[in-house]
């Protein structure tokens, strides 16, 4: 059977995704990427998601680096500190 690996991502409607170096495709606030390159019970290490989007009239990036383990579902949300300020 094929393993499924998905990573979920929350951010802005217009920003670009790098997934591991990738740049990836995509738009809207709600990105899912699939993979089923990984084995089961395989894990990369050091798995990085960068995030890029325009804040205040200026690109802005958030990384984070995760362990992506075959068959897990991640749901990350970068939102810039924005629903900090939303919510005053």
């Amino acid at each position: 059977a094929k393993v499924v690996t998905v990573v979920k991502l929350h951010v802005p409607a217009d920003a670009s995704v790098t997934l591991a170096g990738n740049t990836t495709q995509g738009d809207g606030i709600l990105r899912t990427y699939r993979t089923s390159q990984m084995k089961d019970g395989e894990v990369w290490t050091g798995y990085t998601v960068r995030v890029t989007a325009e804040i205040d009239g200026r690109a802005v990036s958030e990384e984070r680096t995760i362990d992506l383990v075959a068959g897990s579902t991640n749901e990350l949300t970068f939102d810039f500190g924005l629903s900090k300020v939303a919510s005053r």
